[in-house]
């Protein structure tokens, strides 16, 4: 019983290994593929392949689990929560909201049904 666990502890290792020695390898290799030539930046080598991936990795996330691939939470708390404000809602009140919403984002509609006003000559 010890001994896979053993083993899937020594293959999740080395997976982990190697996939950290392939996002270095890959950075360096996009790094002196592109940038070289495009901006006249100096080639990386490995390490500094590796660094550039894992300070990428700290400035734009982890990917953590409350997050769906297009970085929008998951659970839609948000949502939710106006949904439930908005039902609370009086009708008077839901539509001086609405017309708020309107007013505000909305302005394009108000210039297209609009018809260019003639200029009167004061003759």
């Amino acid at each position: 019983m010890y001994t896979k666990r053993g083993w899937w502890v020594v293959k999740f290792v080395v997976f982990g290994v190697l996939m950290v020695v392939l996002l270095g390898l890959l950075t360096q290799f996009l790094w002196n593929f592109i940038m070289p030539d495009i901006f006249g930046l100096p080639m990386i080598n490995f390490w500094q392949g590796l660094a550039m991936f894992a300070l990428a990795k700290l400035i734009f996330g982890f990917g953590g689990k409350g997050h769906n691939k297009w970085g929008g939470y998951r659970n839609h708390r948000w949502r939710k929560e106006w949904v439930e404000k908005y039902s609370k809602l009086s009708p008077d009140e839901r539509e001086r909201l609405k017309q708020k919403f309107k007013d505000k984002w909305c302005s394009w509609e108000e210039n297209s049904v609009k018809q260019p006003e003639t200029q009167k000559d004061p003759q």
